[in-house]
């Protein structure tokens, strides 16, 4: 249990870092650049996402054993690709169709990812 919470801990210091990241790009690049809010997200959440692979794979989660760091790196981006799909999905339909206004998406869909992330990527490297 101990390890654990050591576990989520650091999943914590990384998951706020890369959130601040995605959070600020993603009001920077739609607030003062002009992009289109869905096109922000894409492109935040991808320079968010690499930072969260170099330092969950040295930090919080253990590689699995007998397998090549190429592999590790395609399974973190594959369940992250699944993260930004939920992303996405979660951004536009609350602001396009329920018309919540687009931070507040954009903060509703990190929550949710966020438990995504965490849970299938112990899953896949711990198996527990």
């Amino acid at each position: 249990m101990k390890k654990l919470f050591g576990q989520i801990v650091r999943f914590a210091f990384v998951g706020g870092l890369s959130t601040g990241i995605d959070f600020g790009l993603f009001l920077f690049a739609t607030e003062i650049m002009g992009i289109p809010y869905y096109v922000s997200n894409v492109i935040s959440f991808m320079v968010s996402l690499t930072v969260s692979y170099i330092l969950s794979m040295r930090y919080v989660f253990k590689a699995k054993e007998g397998e090549s760091r190429a592999r590790q790196a395609a399974m973190f981006f594959a369940l992250s690709i699944i993260g930004l799909v939920l992303n996405q999905l979660i951004l536009v339909l609350l602001t396009d169709v329920l018309g919540v206004y687009y931070v507040l998406s954009k903060v509703t869909a990190i929550a949710v990812v966020m438990v995504w992330n965490f849970v299938s990527k112990k899953l896949y490297y711990e198996g527990k």
